[in-house]
């Protein structure tokens, strides 16, 4: 969904998914609004985003 500070559409297209859900759950799951501080974002097989954070 999003590595290397890109989101990867084609992924999001196969996972029926919009900008617009990858920001509200990226809001809900880290409550950070913006990819600033994410470093990747896989969906799992339950269908849930997991937002991997930068190393600070």
């Amino acid at each position: 969904m999003y590595k290397d500070g890109h989101i990867i559409r084609e992924k999001m297209q196969k996972a029926s998914l919009s900008q617009s859900d990858l920001l509200e759950s990226l809001r809900l799951e880290t409550k950070c609004g913006d990819f600033d501080k994410v470093d990747q974002v896989y969906m799992e097989t339950n269908g849930r985003l997991s937002f991997i954070m930068k190393a600070t």
